[in-house]
């Protein structure tokens, strides 16, 4: 199970001893060695990204996702999900955000898939698209929006609505928020994150982009 792995973990990377006898007879206090400090912040895997975006949009990426240069693979390692292999350089972050921009395009510039996407509420876009950030994003980030990330997705929202001549208004602003969604970090990285000290400093600084 994850205990025994975690504790397996535990004893590998230790390079320390117990109970050693010093020249004097008496036994050493434990003296192991640090594990080696490790990414809290891995990418997903294509796979992963594939099955993600299957679960939150309900459609099928797997032609898109075959844009992505392949996963590399550390020698020696029998998974594919060492976080150290998993990097984003300037090729990757491209199709991700061509891919976005395609996801987006497609989801929004039907009209059905639209309301499917974002569920009216009530007469008022505001209050229907602070609902879709929330809940939406909520999922997309694996755990609940700052109200600094609401504001900042509302702000690109507004951004949105006129950026796009075939898409004006409510629709176009969907479209550019969705393609935030896509290529935002907590979405693109599994992030173990915490809020609690050591020695004065955080154990994962929280990240402020969205």
């Amino acid at each position: 199970g994850a205990a025994l792995l975690g504790a397996s973990g535990g004893l590998t990377a230790c390079n320390g001893f117990l109970g050693a006898s010093n020249e004097s007879g008496s036994e050493d206090a434990l003296q192991v060695d640090r594990p080696a400090s490790a990414s809290r912040f891995r990418r997903l895997t294509h796979e992963e990204w594939r099955n993600t975006v299957q679960d939150l949009l309900g459609i099928d990426p797997s032609e898109l996702s075959a844009a992505f240069r392949d996963d590399p693979r550390a020698a020696g390692f029998l998974f594919d999900n060492n976080a150290a292999t998993l990097e984003v350089d300037q090729a990757l972050a491209a199709a991700y955000q061509r891919v976005a921009a395609q996801i987006a395009a497609e989801l929004t510039g039907d009209s059905a898939s639209l309301k499917a996407l974002v569920p009216e509420v009530g007469d008022d876009d505001e209050a229907r698209i602070r609902s879709f950030i929330e809940q939406f994003g909520k999922r997309v980030h694996r755990r609940p929006l700052t109200e600094d990330q609401i504001e900042a997705y509302v702000a690109l929202y507004d951004v949105g609505r006129s950026s796009f001549d075939d898409a004006p208004g409510f629709g176009g602003g969907v479209r550019l928020l969705l393609e935030g969604f896509l290529q935002s970090p907590y979405f693109l990285y599994r992030i173990e994150s915490s809020e609690e000290e050591r020695d004065g400093e955080r154990d994962a600084p929280p990240m402020m982009t969205v």
